[in-house]
């Protein structure tokens, strides 16, 4: 295995005398080359030490008889020297791991890494806007230009055409993009009429309500100081 290419070369025995045979590490056929048949094959380790290497699924299995939690994800990796798999695992305890299994299948080692508080709170960030965006990208994938000029006019977009809401899946992503939003107090609002129009409130966040209201209120003092200061301006014969 050659980790800085992430490729195997295999070397077999065939009918038309003996090749190397390249994959990547995903086990795609790469290609291959003709060895020398005087001092070829026979020299080759592979030959004389024969190794049955495990799949990446194999390799997930084996991580997750030793550490309890989800799989997030498995690459290939060098661990003290040997080829490896290193099986990211979103342990049940809360901490994340770095399992790392051979490619003959035995368990090499694995590592957990403790984040504080505050580096929870940033990766939790990070989640919550890639969710966001995922979200965001959604909406925006669904419909044409013309087809949420359409849903503004039914008043299921907001005026310029975003955060088209036709039915609850619409919805979902959303309330699950509102983080992105600039206007928020506008899309909150536009968010909560479509959910009571779909019969959907019960998917509002709980504080959504408490923030609509500080909106409407803010709303409400915004224009009472913008009569305050036209009437000023009149009562200067402005």
């Amino acid at each position: 295995y050659a980790p800085n290419n992430d490729m195997y070369v295999i070397d077999l025995k065939t009918a038309e005398g003996p090749i190397e045979a390249f994959y990547s590490g995903e086990g795609e056929r790469l290609g291959w080359l003709r060895l020398e048949e005087e001092g070829g094959i026979e020299g080759k380790s592979a030959e004389i030490h024969p190794m049955e290497i495990i799949s990446f699924d194999e390799a997930q299995d084996i991580a997750l008889k030793h550490v309890t939690g989800t799989v997030l994800g498995v690459d290939v990796d060098i661990f003290q020297g040997q080829d490896s798999y290193v099986v990211e695992v979103d342990g049940s305890d809360g901490k994340s791991y770095d399992v790392y299994v051979g490619i003959d299948g035995a368990l090499l080692g694995y590592d957990h890494i403790d984040l504080n508080t505050t580096e929870e709170d940033t990766v939790d960030a990070l989640e919550k806007e890639l969710r966001a965006i995922e979200a965001e990208i959604e909406l925006k994938r669904d419909y044409t230009d013309d087809r949420r000029d359409e849903y503004a006019d039914k008043g299921w977009a907001l005026p310029d055409g975003s955060y088209p809401i036709r039915d609850v899946g619409d919805l979902k992503n959303a309330i699950q993009a509102f983080g992105r939003a600039k206007d928020k107090g506008k899309v909150r609002a536009h968010i909560m009429k479509r959910a009571a129009a779909l019969d959907a409130s019960d998917l509002i966040p709980e504080n959504w309500a408490e923030k609509s209201d500080e909106d409407a209120m803010v709303a409400a003092l915004m224009e009472f100081e913008l009569l305050e200061a036209e009437q000023d301006l009149n009562d200067s014969g402005f």
